[in-house]
């Protein structure tokens, strides 16, 4: 278990053959001099970016749709981490932080400012959502399905392992929680099957900022449609503070 973890972890599998319609293929440099693939398209003026961090499983593809939704009313940047389709290296905590460090870069380049990035990250991608968020100053973060530390997740599932003294990537966002200044908008289903519900809510108790929950009555993980993602983006980030 210890020397295979990460083929647990990590799922990566699929080829990417076609991008949404109006985006544009982008390839960045991380800190480490890794090769990182990405998908883009520009913001209209006035509107924010949402900045996608997708789940341990597949690859871009298998989110066109929620990415050609969300593009009708903000501009969308998602990247798909080291060692996922068209993008080189292994897989691991601190190299998907080092990629979403470079994806926040690569939008600041832009002239894209902070307050007007959306992050949005689905479940490993919320760890890296959160971690980014408690950085900088961004417009606000949405949470699908998202984990206290996948230290807390891994002891439900292999409660007859050592966890704590093998576990290699930690993910633990619930140490950096209470640092996030943006609002927090958090969904998850209150049957999911994978990370377990209460995960999600005692990660929403550790935000100080503005925050949401909204349990969804289902025993699926990923599965919401991007028109209920896009209302409910809509309606959480017009609210008053």
């Amino acid at each position: 278990m210890y020397i295979f973890q990460r083929n647990f972890l990590y799922y990566p599998f699929g080829k990417i053959l076609i991008i949404p319609e109006d985006f544009q293929e982008v390839n960045l440099k991380t800190v480490d001099k890794t090769s990182i693939y990405g998908w883009y398209s520009p913001p209209q003026k006035g509107q924010k970016t949402i900045l996608y961090f997708h789940g341990n499983a597949g690859n871009l593809m298998g989110r066109s749709d929620r990415f050609e939704k969300f593009a009708t009313q903000y501009g969308v940047f998602a990247i798909s981490y080291r060692g996922y389709a068209k993008s080189k290296g292994e897989p691991s905590q601190d190299g998907f932080f080092q990629d979403a460090d470079s994806a926040y870069e690569f939008l600041t380049s832009k002239n894209i400012l902070s307050k007007d990035i959306v992050l949005f990250g689905e479940s490993i991608g919320s760890a890296v959502a959160v971690n980014l968020a408690s950085k900088h100053d961004f417009g606000a973060l949405i949470l699908e399905a998202p984990f206290s530390s996948i230290m807390s997740v891994a002891q439900k599932t292999y409660w007859f392992l050592p966890i704590s003294l093998i576990l290699k990537d930690r993910f633990e966002v619930d140490k950096v929680a209470s640092k996030v200044t943006a609002p927090v908008l958090i969904m998850h289903a209150d049957k999911d099957y994978i990370i377990p519900f209460e995960e999600g809510k005692k990660l929403y108790e550790l935000f100080n900022s503005r925050k949401k929950f909204i349990a969804i009555d289902g025993d699926f993980h990923i599965a919401l449609t991007g028109d209920y993602l896009m209302k409910q983006i809509l309606e959480f980030l017009q609210e008053k503070k």
